[in-house]
């Protein structure tokens, strides 16, 4: 078997890639970006995925896409929303025809949890309604709607997995996990917008990765949508920076900032987002292995934390 990846050398497809060639798949990154480091074994191509013909040309050797590439972030999509819909919506489109000419069966879309909004369900199932508030979580849900009329039309297999809040080594300081702990590494105290009442179940990203690939490779999985995340750990983001101080020994205290110096608005703020991963569970017996202390010693361990995304990007992170 051989896997298309794109986005293959941001955080997340980084880790796809190599939980991939850890189970025996042989895979081809595609990427606007080179790796940080490459993995043994792994056909590495730069280019956009605007360009269907370059893409479909690779894919004629593989079985299979993971899609995973996207511009990322509420902010970058606020700031630039008419390149984040064209890349996240109409580069999604050009990877679904490429896969089409190349005679690929089967799809793996990575969408995200923020389709789902702040909504009042206690954790987020599969069929929650879908009230995304920013153009990121509009362009990835009009990418997982394209997809399955694309699926439907040319009969092709696919899956979507929605990641809730993933976390790790290699993620960069605009995600709020490795800022805290890199802000506190630096003697600064971790910046909390609002009053830090917001709610979130962090997953680290060996879960997600493991849950991704093992749904692809259950043949009688397809054609569905999985929640990806963590339920057992709720936290304030409050809790989550005095747990950072006290996992790094730091005196450092949180300072709070109006949601006007943050990259969201709080009207536009998610206060709750907690998966609901019953699915998931009941389909491949899924369960989180790493806690949230775990997971934060893996990214201080792994050393130095990047600061921000590579420009342009299309890597999903």
């Amino acid at each position: 078997m051989k896997i298309f990846v794109t986005g293959g050398n941001g955080f997340i497809g980084t880790h796809i890639v190599s939980e991939l060639v850890n189970r025996g798949i042989n895979v081809i990154s595609f990427d606007l970006v080179n790796p940080v480091k490459q993995i043994e074994g792994v056909e590495y191509h730069i280019g956009t995925i605007m360009d269907e013909v370059q893409m479909g040309r690779l894919m004629k050797s593989c079985n299979a896409v993971f899609h995973l590439a996207a511009i990322l972030g509420v902010k970058r999509a606020d700031t630039e929303l008419l390149r984040c819909l064209t890349v996240n919506i109409e580069g999604s489109f050009s990877v679904f025809r490429a896969a089409s000419m190349a005679g690929i069966k089967r799809i793996l879309l990575t969408s995200s949890s923020e389709i789902f909004g702040d909504i009042s369900e206690q954790k987020l199932n599969e069929i929650a309604p879908y009230n995304p508030k920013s153009g990121y979580a509009v362009s990835k849900l009009a990418a997982e709607y394209g997809l399955k009329g694309f699926c439907r039309e040319y009969e092709v297999d696919y899956n979507v997995v929605r990641y809730f809040n993933v976390y790790g080594p290699g993620q960069v300081a605009e995600f709020v996990v490795p800022r805290f702990i890199k802000m506190v590494q630096e003697g600064l105290a971790p910046t909390i917008y609002g009053e830090g009442n917001q709610v979130r179940s962090f997953c680290h990203i060996s879960d997600a990765v493991r849950a991704t690939v093992d749904i692809f490779l259950d043949e009688f999985l397809v054609n569905t949508e999985f929640n990806i995340g963590n339920d057992l750990e709720p936290i304030t983001i409050k809790e989550l920076a005095n747990l950072v101080c006290q996992q790094l020994g730091s005196n450092v205290q949180p300072i709070f900032k109006e949601f006007s110096e943050s990259d969201r608005l709080g009207s536009r703020e998610i206060y709750k987002r907690v998966p609901d991963i019953t699915k998931l569970r009941n389909a491949i017996g899924y369960e989180p292995s790493l806690t949230l202390l775990e997971g934060m010693k893996t990214i201080i361990e792994a050393g130095m934390i990047p600061t921000s995304w590579a420009d342009p990007l299309e890597s999903t992170n």
